[in-house]
C-alpha cells in the first residue's frame, strides 16, 4: 500500500464544486472516511522518526494519525502508540471509524484504551501500556490515549524514562502547547521547558529504540514567543505544512470568507485578552 499511495494517488485541485465527499456520517458520527490529497501527501512521512504536521483547523490531521498509525501499526507488530490531547472532549475526533485508503484497502480504528472517559487509575495503567512488550492479536490493543497531564505523570513514575518508549509512537495534539525554549539573559542564558516540552526533547535527543515522534498542531508558534522545541532538536523533524490557501481551495465547501488574527504577548496573556474584549 506504501508504494502505491507515493507513487499514484495524488488527487487534482478541483474547485469546491467538485469535491467528493471523503466521510460518510450515521446520526451525525463519522462512520466511514477515504483520505484527502493532503493526507495521502502525508503518508509519505509513514516511516520518517520524527513529524511535524502543521495543518490549518478542520484539515484532518486527527484523521491522518489513524491512516498512518493505523497502517504502520498493522506491518509493525511490535510498534505501539500513544496518542496525547490536551482535553479529554477532544478524543472524540479519535472515535472508532473506518478507514478506506486509496487502494480499495479497508482497516478498522477501534481502540481499546480511550482514557479520556471515567476510567480509574489512567496513570497506572499508562504506566503499564508503556512496560509491556507483548500484545493481543490486533493493532488497537496498542493503541493509547490519554491527556496531557496524565502522560506528565505517568512519565514520573517510570523507572527507566527511555527504555519505556522502546518501540513507540508517541503523538502530541496541539503541540504548539509544548515548551521548550533557551532565553537569553545578560547574565547568561538559560533553559526553560513545560513538562510536556522536556518529555518530548528528552526522548527525541536520547533516542529510543523504534521511539517515533509526531506533532499536530494548527499554529507551530506559542503565543508567549518561546520555542516549543530547542533549535537542535527541531533539526530532526520532518515538517509538512499545508497552506490556509490550499485548504480553504481543497477541503472547505459552505463558507464564503474567514479571518482571524493572531495575538502575541510577554509572560502572561491576560492583559492582552483584556484588550481584546474591550
Amino acid at each position: 500500500m506504501k508504494n502505491q499511495l507515493n507513487c499514484g494517488f495524488y488527487a487534482r485541485r478541483a474547485s469546491h464544486k467538485k469535491i467528493k465527499k471523503t466521510g460518510v456520517y450515521n446520526d451525525g458520527e463519522l462512520v466511514r472516511c477515504s483520505m484527502l490529497p493532503c493526507q495521502r501527501e502525508m503518508f509519505d512521512d509513514y516511516d520518517k522518526k520524527f513529524v511535524i504536521d502543521n495543518s490549518p483547523p478542520g484539515s484532518g490531521k486527527s484523521t491522518t494519525v489513524k491512516f498512518v498509525h493505523s497502517d504502520y501499526l498493522t506491518r509493525h507488530r511490535s510498534q505501539k502508540l500513544i496518542i496525547s490531547i490536551p482535553q479529554t472532549i477532544i478524543s472524540k475526533t479519535f472515535q472508532k471509524v473506518e478507514l478506506k485508503y486509496p487502494d480499495g484497502s479497508i482497516i478498522y480504528w477501534d481502540i481499546d484504551q480511550d482514557l479520556c472517559d471515567d476510567t480509574p487509575n489512567k496513570v497506572n495503567k499508562i504506566v503499564s501500556f508503556l512496560n509491556t512488550t507483548k500484545f493481543a492479536e490486533g493493532f488497537n490493543q496498542r493503541v493509547l490515549i490519554c491527556t496531557h497531564s496524565a502522560l506528565v505523570q505517568a512519565y514520573h513514575k517510570l523507572k527507566s524514562k527511555s527504555s519505556a518508549f522502546v518501540n513507540t509512537t508517541l503523538t502530541i495534539d496541539e503541540a504548539h502547547r509544548l515548551l521548550c525554549a533557551l532565553l537569553c539573559a545578560e547574565n547568561g542564558n538559560a533553559s526553560v521547558a513545560n513538562q510536556l516540552g522536556h518529555i518530548v526533547n528528552h526522548l527525541v535527543s536520547s533516542k529510543p529504540k523504534g521511539f517515533k515522534a509526531w506533532l499536530a498542531t494548527a499554529t507551530f508558534f506559542r503565543g508567549d514567543k518561546l520555542s516549543i522545541l530547542k533549535e537542535e532538536v527541531r533539526k530532526k523533524f520532518s515538517v509538512r505544512h499545508l497552506p490556509m490557501d490550499r485548504h480553504w481551495e481543497e477541503n472547505v465547501r459552505y463558507l464564503e470568507s474567514y479571518t482571524y488574527d493572531f495575538v502575541v504577548y510577554k509572560h502572561k496573556p491576560w492583559n492582552e485578552i483584556k484588550t481584546l474584549l474591550s
